[in-house]
């Protein structure tokens, strides 16, 4: 008992170390920052060629940090530099973001598996930087708090890591596939390409009452896959989402792999395409054209292009199109979190899932002990997976628990099969289509009141006039000069070195 009690002192001092400041810059960074005889143009070339970078010391190796959410939550993450990294020469990260994310404290035994992961250890992830962000309830990947974590956490190892700012990938199974989804249809800017793996596209509307866009995933490449024998995120339902998305304009490949449940066992054979398509997607931060829809401005940004007033009193243009299908659920699920820690017999529930499920209808509740399904002793998880897997909609269910040492028998029924919306659109959207050729943006915007339009040295002609005509009105035509403050600003934000924004247009749209 006293090694356990030494050995969890040792790893509370390590983590308490390993506390990250989210908001303190390198000195290098700041000397630059605070050097005020730099003016506009020689800051902003000062800071885009910034490659003063400190040594790693744990390359080859996973370094644990943590992150503080709020004042009670300080997330773990863990950090995989290869051995070859070089401080001279901007290196792509991977952001994984693992799944089960509900649940109300964070994985103890996380880091464990990491560095034999072959997913992300790999002959072909050697050149990567590879993160490891973890979740739980309160800082969900769809949350702001779990968006907010996520960039700050890009923001930190950009500012002592030579990160490829325009070759940072974010993917992740489950619920971490779901995140990457999420991402990818509302913040996308810092990052390159989206690869979810087992994940649905919606999961992160239907959590935070938002609306999110197929149109929006236009913006990015994306791989996907599932599998058909996943009785969370089916294969065969994953599809239709597929097919609606690409319908919109999304740039996206599916693959789904046959013989496998809801688990990613199955990328290790995919290896090769999945890191091709990573090497063959870096981000172009100046994409000629941006298609943005959005309900709210939070969720108002892509690249260079911002939606920042709207008006849903207005009345959609002809071209504004909502895609919407309906799916047949054919999923089958409980609804509760497995307790990891529990070493007996037996799977205990850690917490019910949110929403109307078949644990809440037949009256499981949190530390259950689940001995038997329909009938079938229960040893591991292993053994629900197989007992849901010979479950149909609208058969009955029976859990035999240990509730406080009282074996209790929980019966009830799973609902019949139904529909539902692909998409979950609680209040209406507006949507901005932009281009840019030359110095010239022309813009059609619906329900928009206002616009940002970002400006680079790599866009435009800084000594030439930049015009901007929304919905065929010329309403700008002047130089736009390097605004010293607002580079400054912005790197200070965004640590971007390839997306440095110099100065931005508030355009308002009548």
């Amino acid at each position: 008992m006293k090694k356990t009690v030494f050995f969890a002192v040792i790893v509370l001092c390590a983590m308490l170390l390993s506390a990250i400041d989210k908001d303190g810059l390198p000195e290098s960074m700041q000397t630059i920052l605070n050097d005020s005889s730099l003016d506009a143009q020689a800051l902003f070339s000062r800071l885009t060629t910034f490659n003063n970078f400190p040594a790693w010391d744990s390359v080859g190796t996973i370094a644990s940090f943590t992150y503080p959410v709020n004042d009670t939550t300080n997330a773990p993450f863990h950090v995989l530099v290869p051995e070859n990294y070089d401080p001279m020469k901007p290196t792509p990260v991977i952001l994984y973001l693992h799944g089960g994310v509900g649940v109300p404290s964070f994985y103890d035994d996380f880091k464990k598996g990491l560095a034999d992961y072959k997913y992300m250890v790999n002959p072909y992830s050697k050149d990567y930087i590879v993160v490891y962000p973890q979740s739980k309830s309160d800082c969900q990947w769809w949350d702001e708090s779990g968006y907010e974590m996520l960039h700050g956490i890009l923001h930190y190892l950009k500012a002592r890591l030579n990160i490829d700012d325009n070759r940072v990938f974010v993917t992740g199974a489950s619920d971490g596939g779901s995140g990457s989804y999420h991402y990818a249809l509302t913040r996308p800017s810092e990052f390159s390409a989206f690869v979810p793996l087992i994940g649905m596209m919606s999961v992160g509307s239907f959590m935070t009452n938002q609306g999110v866009y197929v149109v929006n995933l236009s913006n990015r490449p994306i791989y996907a896959s599932n599998t058909d024998g996943d009785k969370l995120y089916p294969a065969i339902e994953m599809k239709k989402y597929i097919e609606l998305a690409q319908k919109a304009g999304a740039n996206i490949v599916f693959k789904e792999f046959d013989g496998f449940g809801h688990d990613e066992s199955y990328v290790e054979e995919d290896l090769e395409f999945t890191f091709d398509f990573l090497t063959s997607h870096p981000r172009n931060p100046f994409p000629n054209k941006i298609t943005w829809e959005a309900e709210n401005t939070l969720y108002g940004n892509c690249d260079w292009l911002s939606i920042t007033r709207i008006d849903t009193t207005m009345k959609a243009e002809p071209w504004h199109v909502t895609y919407q299908d309906s799916i047949m659920n054919t999923r089958f699920t409980i609804g509760f979190h497995i307790d990891t820690n529990h070493a007996s017999s037996g799977v205990r529930v850690l917490s019910l899932a949110d929403g109307e499920t078949v644990a809440k209808s037949i009256g499981l509740a949190a530390g259950d002990i689940i001995l038997e399904f329909d009938g079938e002793p229960v040893n591991t998880v292993e053994d629900i997976d197989h007992m849901k897997s010979l479950t149909r909609h609208g058969n009955p269910i029976a859990l035999k628990v240990d509730r406080n040492g009282q074996q209790i028998l929980l019966d009830g029924a799973i609902p019949e099969a139904g529909y539902f919306n692909a998409f979950y659109y609680p209040r209406k959207s507006a949507r901005a289509d932009a281009e840019f050729y030359g110095n010239t943006f022309d813009i059609r915007t619906s329900r928009v009141k206002a616009l940002k339009i970002r400006i680079h040295p790599d866009m435009v002609q800084m000594k030439d006039p930049v015009q901007v005509i929304v919905n065929g009105e010329e309403v700008f035509n002047q130089i736009v000069d390097f605004d010293r403050d607002y580079i400054r600003n912005r790197y200070t934000s965004d640590i971007d070195r390839k997306a440095l924004w110099v100065n931005e247009l508030y355009i308002p749209v009548r």
